[in-house]
């Protein structure tokens, strides 16, 4: 423990010094260099022009520089300010974090301008561009200046600043450390030590590069802290060995651990602050564990029966909540969700249209529009027809739920998981629209419970909360070559359809590749065993993916356009352009959306509103903590943290963080650790299992429990209290939605209201055939006729176009504006409609009773809209 990390201390810095002798005192990076696009924010595309290759800034922009730390540098930007003769020269102003130059002109030629400034000694290099506005003839854009070259020059002096030396000196020790500290063996934990030395050498050796892609993040705290701790790991381990035995024999402190989390989780609702709000919810869940440590260890089996009629009684719940008020909650529909009925109809009224990836128009697959057709075809273009499918498939995924963390996890947790997920206003909201997202995780559960059940698997390693006790019953975990080629084929259909759903699909083989592994571990027997049904489940998606696979083959830029739109290197951080940093800070937002500050987007949750109630928050952090010190001797808990860090990562590596949707594949895992939270809770409060039998302890509980005595005073009461929690959860979420979120300006004003009002108008004179019968045309304004939404609900119904023009004398006529059209749009109308134009007054309103469309008419005919 000193020689060792001396000799690899000594060596990373010779490979420092070699490095920094070898690197460039300047480096020059041109318009289209990779990196130099990648630096900069809020600057327009890459162009090519008989002048040169450059690009146009905002008028408010930021070049990040990289590398050099805490140096003095020369920066030199090629600029120029094309503009007409008559235009006075452009002014640019550049400011750093301590420099401020001032304004100067650049001229409508290349010239290069010099800046002598400091370079940060951590993180990135911000330099501020802010320029007057031009917007040329014909281009809406607003511009600012045009770049077309940088050049970063250091000044004599050491090539690493101290802060840099040391952070990158601590990289090797901290790999050799964690790998000692694992228990790795010396000469591992040494080569990986010496693989990070290289690394670190290549940072010394490439300022530039390396400041972009390995920045030095997180000073002083990175990476001296976790030396420090990894180096006290054996007094820590003592010290908090010392600190369970004692919460064991005093339960009252435990317990008042899981108070506090709690009350962290709802002061967090009410504005308290975030970094000691969540330090208070971990030092709780971390109290808290010795409590669920004391779980009973005769949980017993929970009959077959009683365990189907929970689940039914949470699967109507959950259909209940997804179809109820779907027509007007939320009360308008979204653009991508009209463009989805358009795919659809068009679907199922062309039979020469039959696509598999729809790249214009909506960037997915076309799985939701084949289902969709059927629906909107037969019952027309309304709000709850293009719900319906995806409403559906939201109901059935508690019930995917269960089945696939049953074996998992154990029966108890698993429903408790399929009634957290039925409820969850998240799952809601993002059932509760056209989209595929709850496609994919529907199939993906589905194939996960057909992978972990058909496997075959040793009798040692049925780690499971309820351990099969017969002999029928441990044969048909242990699976037949007959079994397991059947459910191995259905999941391999059901993985390769989710790729049919949302761009989350793509992640179904992973994740179920991930359950194979785990399942059948190192055992090579188990993997012979396994073969046939391996071969048919990759024989079954290979086939079904195959068209799709051909598609992508025909348009591979258009199949990747969406997901790289949304790449967290292209986040819209006006403080970092570093790919760690806005991953570091992606990840940060996703750790706080659970508990603290949710998603933004009120199409997708209530914003800034955590996107887990504080209960099932509580039981989240409760199972994690449970599950993580398990994850080798139950390989279910493995798989349901897989499956959330599986499901994660894309949503990191994307921007708009956090995102509802993107993240959505994450719930299940979540809701299946709140279930294991919610078992270690409730029978550590003394329950004691319904069954006569006494079976053998489960892998989870016989190492920890300790049973409470029967007659523990008032025992029957916090008996209740976990039950009394769920009842809660399922309150709050049942108000959060359809009481907050249905009145919230912010959740429903992200939609086309005024689109959907005026469809919904147009469908109820068009029904009542008064548009045919009297003669009745409505007219639209154009910007507004042609929306996605409007189309989509008067699809098939003529209507009439409105310019501003007088309109046809003959005829009754309605003309329908916006209520936030100004006066003279409102004149204009009734002067369209001629002298027999009259106000009709507000036709319909915003959830709030806030006017949403005004309309204008003419003859007897237009007073019937007003009903």
């Amino acid at each position: 423990m000193v020689v060792t990390p001396t000799l690899l201390a000594l060596f990373t810095m010779a490979l420092l010094v070699l490095g920094s002798s070898l690197a460039r005192a300047s480096h020059q990076m041109r318009g289209d260099d990779p990196l130099l696009g990648r630096s900069l924010f809020r600057f327009y595309p890459l162009e090519v022009s008989e002048t040169g290759i450059y690009r146009w800034s905002r008028p408010e922009a930021t070049l990040f520089l990289y590398g050099y730390d805490g140096r003095a540098v020369v920066t030199s930007l090629r600029l120029a300010a094309f503009r007409p003769a008559d235009q006075p020269v452009a002014l640019v102003h550049l400011r750093g974090d301590t420099i401020d130059p001032g304004s100067f002109p650049v001229d409508s030629v290349w010239r290069t301008y010099h800046l002598l400034m400091p370079m940060r000694p951590t993180g990135e290099t911000p330099l501020h561009f802010t320029t007057e506005a031009y917007q040329p003839p014909a281009d809406p854009r607003e511009l600012g200046v045009a770049l077309s070259d940088v050049t970063i020059t250091a000044t004599p002096g050491l090539m690493l600043h101290p802060v840099r030396l040391v952070y990158l000196l601590g990289w090797p020790l901290l790999v050799w450390l964690v790998l000692v500290r694992l228990r790795a063996s010396p000469r591992l934990a040494v080569a990986g030590g010496l693989v990070m030395a290289l690394g670190v050498g290549w940072a010394a050796a490439f300022p530039v590069e390396a400041g972009y892609w390995w920045p030095t993040l997180g000073w002083p705290w990175w990476p001296l802290l976790p030396l420090a701790l990894l180096m006290a790991a054996p007094q820590l381990g003592v010290l908090l060995a010392g600190v369970r035995s004692y919460l064991v024999t005093h339960q009252a402190l435990s317990l008042a651990g899981i108070g506090l989390a709690l009350g962290a989780l709802l002061a967090l609702r009410l504005g308290f602050a975030v970094a000691p709000g969540m330090l208070l919810l971990v030092v709780g869940t971390w109290l808290g564990q010795a409590w669920l440590k004391r779980a009973a260890s005769r949980q017993g089996l929970l009959s077959t029966r009683n365990a189907v009629l929970i689940l039914a009684l949470f699967g109507l719940l959950a259909l209940g909540t997804r179809l109820v008020n779907l027509d007007t909650q939320p009360a308008g529909l979204w653009r991508d969700e009209s463009r989805h009925g358009l795919q659809a109809l068009r679907i199922w009224e062309d039979p020469a249209y039959r696509p598999v990836y729809v790249v214009e128009g909506a960037d997915l697959p076309a799985m939701l529009f084949y289902l969709m057709a059927p629906v909107i075809g037969s019952a027309g273009p309304h709000p709850w027809s293009v719900r319906l499918v995806s409403a559906l498939a939201g109901a059935l995924t508690p019930l995917a739920l269960y089945w696939a963390s049953a074996p998992l996890i154990g029966r108890r947790a698993a429903l408790v998981a399929a009634g957290l997920l039925a409820s969850a206003s998240w799952a809601l909201s993002m059932s509760r629209w056209a989209f595929p997202a709850t496609l994919d995780h529907l199939l993906v559960l589905t194939a996960l419970g057909l992978v972990w059940r058909t496997l075959p698997v040793e009798a040692s390693r049925l780690s499971l909360l309820d351990v099969p006790r017969t002999k029928p019953e441990v044969d048909q975990y242990r699976g037949s070559v007959a079994s397991c080629v059947i459910g191995m084929a259905l999941a391999g259909l059901l993985g390769g359809l989710a790729m049919y759903t949302y761009h989350t699909g793509r992640l179904a083989p992973i994740a179920l590749g991930a359950a194979v592994v785990i399942r059948l571990g190192l055992n090579p027997h188990l993997w012979r065993k396994a073969a046939p049904g391996l071969a048919i489940a990759l024989v079954v998606g290979a086939l079904t993916i195959t068209p799709l696979g051909l598609a992508i083959l025909g348009d591979l830029e258009g199949y990747n356009r969406r997901v790289g739109t949304v790449s967290w290197l292209d986040a819209n951080n006006p403080d970092s352009r570093a790919p760690l940093a806005l991953a570091l800070d992606n990840l940060q937002r996703y750790a706080l959306a659970y508990h603290a500050v949710g998603e933004r987007n009120g199409r997708h949750h209530l914003p800034d509103v955590p996107l887990l109630d504080p209960v099932t928050g509580l039981l989240l952090a409760l199972g994690l903590g449970a599950a993580l010190p398990r994850l080798r001797q139950q390989p279910g808990f493995l798989v349901v943290v897989a499956l959330g860090v599986i499901y994660l990562v894309p949503a990191v590596l994307s921007n708009d963080a956090p995102h509802a949707m993107r993240a959505l594949g994450t719930l299940a895992p979540a809701c299946m650790l709140a279930g294991i939270g919610f078992v270690g809770l409730r029978y550590g409060l003394g329950s004691s299992p319904d069954q006569t039998d006494e079976p053998s302890p489960s892998p989870l509980t016989a190492t920890v429990a300790r049973v409470h005595p029967k007659n523990a005073p008032g025992l029957p009461l916090v008996r209740t209290v976990p039950l009394m929690l769920l009842g809660v959860s399922l309150l709050f979420n049942l108000w959060l939605y359809f009481g907050v979120m249905r009145l919230e300006p912010r959740v429903y004003g992200e939609f086309d209201l005024v689109e959907t009002a005026v469809g919904r108008l147009i469908q109820q004179q068009h029904r009542q055939n008064n548009l045919a019968s009297e003669d009745l045309t409505i007219y639209l304004p154009e910007p507004l006729r042609t929306t996605d939404t409007v189309r989509f609900l008067t699809w098939g119904i003529e209507l009439g176009r409105y310019d501003g023009r007088p309109l046809e004398a003959e005829g009754s006529a309605v003309l329908l504006l916006p209520a936030s059209a100004d006066e003279a749009e409102q004149a204009a109308a009734m002067a369209a409609l001629g002298a027999e134009g009259r106000a009709l007054g507000v036709v319909a309103t915003t959830p709030n009773g806030a006017p949403l469309v005004l309309a204008f008419g003419r003859g007897q005919a237009a007073d019937r809209i007003l009903r």
